[in-house]
């Protein structure tokens, strides 16, 4: 036991020294906090929050969109007709929600709506999914 505590503490040490690019590309991953996506979805976290979807991330890459739910992880496709935009939406059960997108603006605006009328409902549909999975009486 003590000898993994050592190797978790030399290898705190070392990782950030070993690999600084590292660090630079996980900061310019984050996300930052859009208002403005947030007041496109607000009138629907309600409805988001009673099915239980906890948070919908966009994603560019993958052709896919992360749902997690009360009852797990949901994955869905993007829909044909709609432009992939990535974009973070959180709802929280104690009301600070979120958004978050790095590409947001005036210009992208329309992008971002459309990606949310695509992927709220989806998201509303793979929690009802996940809730009759999660639910269903076991053989």
């Amino acid at each position: 036991m003590h000898a993994m505590r050592l190797g978790v503490l030399i290898a705190t040490l070392v990782v950030p020294f070993a690999a600084p690019g590292l660090a630079q590309a996980q900061a310019k991953a984050v996300a930052a906090p859009s208002p403005e996506l947030f007041a496109l979805a607000e009138s629907r976290i309600p409805e988001l929050r009673a099915a239980g979807v906890r948070q919908i991330v966009g994603r560019t890459t993958g052709g896919n969109v992360q749902i997690l739910t009360t009852w797990g992880a949901a994955y869905v496709r993007w829909p044909k007709d709609v432009k992939p935009v990535g974009f973070e939406l959180y709802i929280n059960a104690d009301g600070t929600n979120g958004a978050f997108a790095n590409d947001f603006s005036a210009a992208t605006k329309a992008q971002y709506a459309a990606a949310l009328d695509a992927t709220i409902p989806a998201a509303i549909k793979a929690a009802a999914n996940a809730r009759a999975t999660a639910t269903r009486p076991k053989p």
